[in-house]
């Protein structure tokens, strides 16, 4: 790359760049302490009945609610809290070592990720909403204190009331 820039004179545009994205992230009011995040959920898990409660009420996904696996919207969470793949999330790192069929969870996390019928994008809206307020709860460093312990408590009208379509 160094010698393309060079020989193209662009050297200068792409440092001024540079700076003015490293300004711009200086000048930010809230910075993001992803550190502290991936320390805070590297033991986080997602309960069993706030999964079989992210599910409820989707037309076609009760099912997988209650007989699917939490731990692919544990590994979506984690993702999107930590702005990272689900790949690397403490699940799929955990169960890629220890299981029978490594890619199984990563295979059903990209299903649910890419699928694109109603049902599934409501899924994703609360998995997102859910992931907004993990990601607030380890900012403020209060995960463990300030996370509902229970479906209900988490999944109030706001979480309810995400529309299917």
């Amino acid at each position: 790359m160094g010698k393309q820039m060079t020989d193209a004179g662009l050297w200068s545009v792409f440092e001024a760049a540079v700076d003015d994205i490293a300004q711009m992230l200086h000048e930010k009011n809230h910075r993001v302490h992803y550190a502290n995040r991936r320390s805070s959920t590297a033991n986080w898990r997602l309960p069993r009945d706030q999964w079989m409660e992210l599910c409820a009420g989707i037309s076609g996904l009760e099912q997988r609610g209650a007989s699917g696996d939490p731990c692919v919207g544990e590994a979506i969470i984690w993702s999107w809290v930590n702005e990272a793949s689900y790949l690397h999330s403490p699940t799929v790192t955990l169960r890629r070592s220890t299981c029978q069929v490594p890619d199984r969870i990563a295979d059903e996390i990209g299903s649910v990720l890419r699928r694109q019928r109603p049902s599934f994008v409501a899924l994703c809206r609360r998995l997102k909403l859910y992931a907004d307020r993990l990601a607030q709860a380890c900012d403020r460093g209060a995960l463990h204190a300030d996370m509902p312990t229970t479906a209900d408590a988490l999944l109030n009208s706001a979480y309810r009331s995400v529309p299917i379509r």
